[in-house]
Order: C-alpha cells, then structure tokens, then sequence
C-alpha cells in the first residue's frame, strides 16, 4: 500500500490545486535534507496538519492540503476493495 508522499508525488503532473500542493511538497523535499526524511514518516492527518501550520503555510495549502488527503483516504479505500 503507497503512503501518502508516494500517492501525492504521483499526483505532481495535474494542473490542479492538488498537483500544485504536491509540487510544493516534493520542492520542501528536495529543499531540506530533513524534510525528506521526516515527511514520509507522517501518517496521520493530525501530523501534516501541524507540519503545515509549522511552515506557515497559508489557507490555500490547507484547504489543498484536506483535499489530498481525502482523495488519499478514498484511494486507499478503493485499493484495499479491490485487493
């Protein structure tokens, strides 16, 4: 089963506010060392929520933010149907 970082990096290429998200998300990555170690460690939503509210990120990421994750949620629950 994907984590949520290997879903949302798969999800990059979509001229969308979800592709945007997840663009910026692989840019922190790629920015600090520490992100991408830390990042995939983050399971629960609760735990992104805070790393966002941590790097100051504005309403637009949040709200993107709740959509990736919901769409995430639904994949992994369409997978798990299916399996």
């Amino acid at each position: 089963m994907q984590t949520f970082v290997e879903w949302l990096v798969m999800q990059e290429e979509r001229d969308t506010p979800l592709g945007d998200f997840a663009r910026e998300i692989a840019r922190d990555m790629r920015r600090h060392p520490d992100a991408a170690h830390y990042l995939p460690t983050l399971t629960q939503r609760a735990q992104w929520t805070r790393y966002l509210a941590q790097r100051h990120a504005c309403q637009g990421a949040h709200v993107a933010f709740a959509r990736a994750w919901r769409g995430y949620t639904q994949a992994v629950k369409w997978s798990k149907a299916h399996a």
